[in-house]
């Protein structure tokens, strides 16, 4: 059972949380309105900027954030799990490096806290927000909580304490509470859910009865929306379901999904469109009905528990997301890569050839450049007044961006989920030795 434990929360921890929201990663002050202007000293030679402290975390030097992950070393003592996912510290240290030895942002130096928090439970996570926001005093946070119970202490960085968050996604409540910016770097989970129908439909592989799944309580105000786009391309909804069951009773989560199969098999439904990312719907498949494909939009963030399920090779799944991953073809990718990789002894893989016993840098490298980039981009742009305020100004104005791992990237009015392509893949057990999703199309870009 602990084996299972741990599998799940690897699984829900690896998500970006994503998978619980339902409209754009934005909050904002609804009443924000910010004229970006650069404090200078008129004199007869060139202006100079004058660095000063203009919010908490800013001073005259510096600006500090904090980046917050599950501590994976925890979860592999408690759950004896093999998890070969890595702490960000290795990899963000040379990066940030980098970028101060460069001139930082606008002069000041970037500098980083460390804090790792258990995805169970809110007291671990909770502990962590009160460290970087009241002991600390951080501008901005990257990363954040996942897990359950742990994803709500999110709030408590966006709401109760009015920083910056730059990393994973939240649900609609958090984001209409939140009164500090967060920006997340994956597609929201509605235009992902909305973009695999399109895929579907391109490649004649919709079905024509569809029953929808939520796997928890936050990804059920998508399944309306779902539901009308899959009836728009012509499929019938038979019914939806949601999980009820508590995310960590994977006894109890399957018995759930099961009763939603044997529905489906009475009522010759003909593919189940999974909204989540928890193991029950592919898990319950393998042994009960094979036949029915599944549409998952959240493909990136369920490969690596896809791959240790027995008898998956005889399910046919169809996911959304970017396969296969950028490399260092990826001229910003590459650059991160050379960055870490010479200041440090690690190597990163490929993600196609990383093995079970490796040590996964990539997702780790991916991740951390990527909300670096983002932070990097908005905070300069802000110039040297730089507050909430005027660093959601900035970031309204970005538009279209280069980031790691991506193929289309953009930040406006509105629009904070930065991430605009996707595509169709399906899964293979035998790609890549270990199994993984492959592409069956071209990557599109949704706006």
């Amino acid at each position: 059972m602990t084996a299972r434990i741990g599998t799940f929360l690897l699984c829900l921890a690896m998500t970006s949380a994503g998978c619980g929201s339902s409209s754009p990663a934005v909050t904002a002050p609804s009443t924000t309105s910010v004229t970006v202007t650069a404090s200078t000293e008129v004199t007869s030679s060139p202006t100079v900027p004058q660095l000063f402290a203009s919010s908490r975390g800013v001073t005259a030097d510096t600006i500090t954030i904090a980046v917050v992950s599950v501590d994976f070393d925890a979860l592999r003592d408690i759950f004896g799990t093999d998890l070969n996912y890595q702490d960000p510290e290795p990899v963000m240290k040379p990066l940030l490096d980098d970028l101060n030895e460069r001139g930082g942002i606008n002069g000041r130096r970037v500098e980083a806290i460390y804090r790792k928090f258990l995805p169970v439970g809110s007291t671990d996570a909770d502990r962590v927000c009160l460290e970087v926001t009241e002991d600390a005093e951080v501008f901005a946070v990257f990363g954040g909580f996942v897990g359950p119970g742990a994803q709500e202490v999110n709030l408590c960085l966006t709401q109760l304490h009015n920083t910056i968050l730059v990393g994973l996604g939240g649900t609609t409540e958090q984001y209409a509470k939140s009164t500090a910016p967060w920006i997340v770097g994956e597609m929201d989970p509605l235009r992902q859910s909305k973009a695999l129908v399109s895929l579907l439909v391109e490649q004649q592989l919709l079905a024509e009865r569809v029953a929808i799944w939520a796997s928890n309580s936050e990804l059920y105000p998508l399944v309306d929306d779902v539901k009308s786009e899959l009836e728009s391309a012509g499929a019938v909804v038979a019914f939806s379901g949601v999980q009820s069951a508590p995310a960590s009773d994977l006894t109890a989560s399957d018995d759930e999904y099961s009763l939603i199969l044997d529905r489906a098999l009475a009522d010759d439904v003909e593919a189940i469109f999974w909204l989540g990312n928890g193991l029950s719907p592919p898990k319950i498949h393998t042994r009960s009905a094979p036949d029915i494909p599944i549409y998952a939009p959240f493909a990136d963030q369920i490969v690596a528990a896809i791959r240790d399920l027995g008898g998956v090779e005889n399910l046919t799944i169809y996911g959304a997301g970017i396969f296969p991953k950028a490399f260092k073809e990826d001229p910003v990718l590459a650059r991160c890569i050379e960055i870490v990789e010479t200041n440090t002894d690690i190597t990163v893989q490929r993600a196609e050839e990383t093995t079970d016993t490796d040590p996964d840098w990539y997702q780790d490298l991916v991740t951390n450049c990527e909300q670096l980039e983002i932070f990097s981009l908005a905070a300069s742009a802000a110039g040297v007044d730089l507050t909430n305020d005027s660093f959601l100004a900035a970031a309204e104005q970005l538009g279209v961006i280069d980031l790691p791992g991506e193929f289309a990237s953009s930040i406006g009015p509105d629009k904070y989920d930065v991430s605009d392509a996707t595509g169709l893949a399906v899964f293979d057990s035998t790609a890549h030795g270990k199994g993984d999703f492959v592409p069956i199309g071209p990557l599109r870009v949704f706006d």
